[in-house]
């Protein structure tokens, strides 16, 4: 089992109703390769953990990376899990009336870059976040 958490800019506005294609074909995608995850939307970025097979995360962050809806993936933090954190979830989406991780960890509000000085901050967050938006629609 391994985990992975990148981080990209959203080249797609906040209401596109491309964000529905995307969680489509991840469900599909990661159903396949035995991953789960979830996707949160900040402002400009994205943000999403993955966790299942090693290989199979490995052959999808060039596939997201390539996606023209992202913009300068960059994996913040990856490793190996002893168990999943996320159970059989699918993939979650956590969007604009989710928790803020900018409120959360004080960042600007400018569209720079999204840099944390710990990308464990961003994994607590996620989980915290999902967690507590397991019982609504937006979770799969």
């Amino acid at each position: 089992m391994h985990f992975c958490l990148y981080t990209s800019r959203a080249r797609i506005a906040p209401d596109d109703p491309a964000h529905a294609d995307i969680l489509a074909v991840a469900r599909r995608n990661n159903a396949a390769l035995g991953v789960t995850g979830f996707l949160h939307r900040e402002g400009g970025h994205f943000i999403q953990y993955l966790e299942g097979p090693k290989a199979a995360i490995d052959h999808l962050l060039p596939v997201i990376s390539c996606d023209p809806r992202h913009g300068d993936l960059t994996v913040q933090t990856s490793g190996a899990l002893d168990a999943p954190r996320l159970g059989d979830w699918q993939i979650a989406w956590l969007g604009d009336d989710a928790l803020s991780l900018g409120d959360l960890l004080a960042l600007p509000d400018d569209d720079g870059p999204l840099q944390v000085d710990d990308p464990f901050d961003l994994i607590v967050f996620m989980i915290a976040n999902a967690s507590f938006r397991r019982g609504t629609s937006h979770v799969a």
